[in-house]
């Protein structure tokens, strides 16, 4: 079985750093995948800035859901930008809060791990957690039951979080897995 790495990289500025993440994948040949609908409905949030910046994969994701609409649930789809894979995760029903399946988050995480063509690391926001009204440590807790649950012959995969904190953000600082979970699921849990 491959070796699953689950980062943190926490951002400073709440639009700027995610645009930045996507910009820092495609130029160092690394994956990006965010959260989307079925509704083919790219306009706000982390989706509408890819959707400015990878009008192509906008494109992509009309057609896809007009043609198959919520089936596309725990799928994704993705566009080629160099070396890098940009990749909608579909998540969400539809637009806005109420919608997010964190089963869906998982199922897309287990697809893209068994996905012969991925990259070795691939850079995400908090998936949900915006408009969606998610809870990061369930996000959380979905990727890392998709890497429990991996095939034996999966290769390497390391997942980047950036998460937007003005406190602690800064492009350079990493947390190890126990000490983000650790925190995110006692300060979420806390909270309700």
């Amino acid at each position: 079985m491959g070796k699953f790495n689950l980062e943190m990289a926490y951002i400073n500025t709440k639009v700027n750093g995610q645009q930045s993440a996507l910009r820092r994948a495609i130029q160092f040949g690394k994956d990006f995948a965010h959260g989307c609908n079925t509704y083919g409905s790219m306009e706000a949030g982390i989706a509408g800035h890819v959707s400015e910046m990878i009008p192509n994969l906008q494109k992509l994701d009309s057609v896809t859901c007009a043609d198959k609409g919520a089936s596309l649930m725990g799928d994704f789809i993705f566009v080629k930008s160099g070396a890098s894979h940009i990749v909608n995760f579909y998540t969400q029903l539809r637009p806005g809060s109420g919608s997010l399946s964190y089963d869906a988050i998982q199922s897309c995480f287990a697809k893209w791990i068994e996905f012969e063509g991925r990259g070795d690391t691939l850079y995400i926001p908090a998936i949900g957690c915006g408009i969606a009204g998610g809870k990061r440590h369930l996000v959380i807790d979905a990727i890392l039951s998709a890497f429990r649950n991996a095939s034996e012959d999966s290769k390497d995969l390391t997942v980047q979080m950036w998460v937007w904190d003005p406190v602690l953000g800064s492009e350079s600082l990493d947390l190890t897995l126990i000490q983000v979970y650790r925190e995110v699921y006692l300060s979420e849990k806390a909270a309700g």
